[in-house]
């Protein structure tokens, strides 16, 4: 199979290289895609950056690549991303994010500035369908500086479309109407989008998905496999089909001079049959239950710039999540609820400040505040797997960005955070304060190089259900609290540099190249450790990680190409061993062309990922190389004199060859070839 995959990519790849050449000759003049580098970006400093100035690493998730991916999870977004993985296997309920070998939550995830602080074993805190969104940014590193506790690893940060994506200047409402298919898991997926406008007072777009999805196709290979000793001859996942419905609704009033007030409402309602831990496999730990996940969103927006004060600029963003698990057990009726109830605000302002000719500051300083209330119960009585609990989080931040000249910019920040946690059923309570410094320089000595300099230090307490959990783990074997948990700390130390080029070999054509080494020490890592008969956790004293990634873009009007690729390491100094949550050294490579005269955009990407062994043969995971091909079609007014304007069609087949494989942070081998089609027609009046 390892041989049919990698004669494949060989073919593939000479196919693109013909295809490249060709297209360069071929060039038309027509308008060439801005690289995913040059995407605009807030979310590592709140001020705008190119993605590609940053002295943070950072990739942008666009609106045109989550079209082409026609996806079914916001998952299938980032695992091509360097220094992502995606854990939990392919039931969506289940996925979790790993950035450069952190997961859970010590990533902060946001869908338009609202934190998303689910935290339950085995489950997925990725309730967002893909088709709400119009951008996903990825921050790869400490980010605690801006986005407080949780913020170890990094910031995966969502942003929902509104009416304004979707009209053209002088438009005031439309519709857009899509229908998707995979036959992998027979997902039919689909949305209908509502929006308009009352001139430049006020606008509103409503949006509704619906996703119906049986059990998940494997490889044909897995018939001669077998997971904890269980083998499924219909090459079938079991329990990994779902019916979900998911909404948003969104108003922008901008009735007032220079003031934008926005308001928004999203619902993510998904009912499956699952497992007890759905990123497993079926085994005597496990058993089955009917799960509905339901997640209300409510956000309030303020914003302010008259574009000329150089001293107020406010931005004030009020969220409340409320976030429910049920699950019920077919055999034995046993009714169990978790739920996470968070509310927030974050208020902050920017100040220009022209310290001289050539030298000029922007000052960012706010505060955020959010408190998180989590409820278990199993049959009516407290689940002490979920403890009932509080916790309190209040915080300030500052951070001066300072340009001098074209040439440097030298960023200095840090945040105050206090925060309480308590569980007054147990009688226990947590309290703490930490502070987290940033400091970052950039050098731009030409047009075409910049070089970043950064030192960040970030924090993460411990969760409620880290500190306050107790009950059965398992049969014969319970849950044992420590509140006595101390918060982990990181300190990190980046490098590196960003090259920019724009018509290198031929005309529009554009080279973006952006790398990264980092070396990152932990203080007090939380884990887990399984015994014969408990279960409990601690710290550890020592860790680091240390690693590089890099994305490479070249865009032309027609031919194109996308690399990206990283390495870690990583080690518990304490007990002199390798940690196990080191993804495996990955090489991704995405490359096709444009063909304008027929409106048509065609493309391979290449996955190629080593073998993770660091930590022992029985924790080993093998090598793998997928390839996914995708086709994307934008009919213009050339055909029937334009009547097809506003059809989009998209087409693709992901794992080609039929590969069996899993990714190495998963219990679960991933779905094996799986075809995939979506039309979507909008019209704007």
């Amino acid at each position: 199979m390892a041989m049919r995959a990698f004669s494949g990519c060989r073919l593939l790849a000479s196919t693109a290289a013909c295809a490249l050449m060709s297209a360069t000759v071929l060039a038309e003049d027509n308008n060439r895609t801005t690289p995913s580098l040059d995407t605009v970006t807030v979310t590592a400093t709140k001020t705008e950056h190119l993605a590609i100035d940053s002295a943070e690493s950072i990739s942008v998730v666009t609106q045109e690549k989550i079209e082409e991916s026609i996806p079914e999870t916001v998952g299938d977004l980032l695992e091509d991303l360097p220094g992502v993985e995606m854990t939990g296997g392919p039931r969506g309920v289940a996925e979790l994010p790993n950035i450069r070998g952190l997961g859970d939550n010590r990533i902060v995830i946001k869908v338009d500035g609202a934190r998303k602080n689910f935290d339950a074993g085995h489950r997925g805190r990725l309730f967002v369908d893909p088709e709400l969104l119009k951008q996903v940014d990825v921050v790869r590193g400490p980010s605690s500086t801006i986005h407080g506790s949780g913020a170890l690893a990094g910031v995966v940060a969502m942003e929902t479309k509104s009416a304004d994506d979707l009209l053209g200047k002088d438009e005031t409402y439309g519709y857009r109407m899509k229908q998707g298919f995979h036959t992998n898991s027979d997902a039919w997926l689909q949305n209908y989008s509502a929006y308009g406008r009352l001139g430049d007072s006020f606008d509103a777009i409503a949006m509704l998905s619906l996703k119906d999805s049986n059990d998940t196709a494997l490889s044909d290979d897995y018939e001669n496999r077998s997971l904890n000793g269980t083998s499924y001859s219909n090459r079938r996942l079991p329990n990994s089909g779902d019916n979900m419905v998911t909404g948003l609704f969104k108003t922008r009033f901008t009735g007032w001079e220079d003031q934008v007030l926005t308001a928004s409402f999203s619902r993510y309602d998904n009912d499956d049959m699952s497992f007890t831990t759905p990123d497993s496999t079926f085994d005597s730990t496990t058993r089955d239950v009917s799960r509905r996940t339901r997640e209300d969103t409510y956000i309030l927006k303020y914003e302010y710039d008259d574009g000329q004060s150089e001293w107020l600029k406010p931005t004030v963003n009020l969220y409340h999540s409320d976030t429910e698990i049920d699950e019920i057990d077919p055999g034995t009726n046993d009714f169990e609820e978790r739920d996470l109830y968070t509310v927030g605000i974050d208020a902050h302002n920017e100040s220009l400040f022209s310290i001289g000719e050539e030298t000029d500051m922007i000052l960012t300083y706010g505060v955020e505040t959010y408190r998180d209330r989590q409820e278990g119960r199993e049959n009516g009585a407290p689940d002490l797997n979920f403890p009932d609990a509080v916790g309190l989080f209040s915080s300030a931040y500052l951070q001066a960005e300072t340009n001098v000249g074209e040439d440097w910019t030298v960023t200095a920040g840090g945040r105050f955070e206090y925060y309480d946690m308590e569980a007054k059923s147990l009688g226990e309570e947590q309290s703490d304060t930490a502070f987290s410094p940033k400091f970052s320089v950039t050098y731009r000595p030409l047009d075409w190089i910049s070089l970043h300099g950064l030192y960040a230090q970030s924090y993460r307490a411990p969760s409620m259900t880290e500190l306050f959990v107790t009950g059965t783990h398992f049969f014969g074997n319970t849950f044992v609290a420590n509140p006595d948990l101390k918060p982990e700390e990181g300190e990190s130390f980046e490098f590196g540099t960003g090259l920019s080029f724009d018509d290198v070999w031929v005309e529009k054509d554009a080279l973006r190249a952006k790398g990264t080494i980092f070396h990152t020490d932990y203080k007090n890592f939380i884990q887990q450790t399984v015994g014969s008969t408990t279960t409990t956790r601690d710290n550890v004293p020592d860790a680091h990680i240390n690693g590089f990634e890099a994305e490479v873009e070249y865009v032309t009007e027609m031919p194109f190409i996308q690399v990206g690729y990283h390495q870690y390491r990583g080690k518990d100094e304490t007990n002199n061993i390798s940690l196990n949550d080191i993804p495996t050294d990955t090489l991704t490579v995405e490359f096709g062309s444009r063909v304008p005269s027929l409106d048509l955009k065609l493309g391979t990407r290449i996955e190629m990922a080593d073998r993770q062994d660091r930590f022992g043969t029985e924790n080993a995971s093998a090598g793998f190389v997928v390839a996914d091909i995708y086709a994307s079609w934008k009919p213009g007014e050339d055909w029937l004199n334009g009547r097809l304007q506003g059809l989009r069609v998209d087409a693709g087949v992901d794992n080609v060859f039929d590969k069996y494989y899993q990714r190495h942070l998963s219990n679960l081998p991933e779905e094996g070839i799986n075809y995939k089609l979506s039309a979507s027609y909008s019209a704007s009046f």
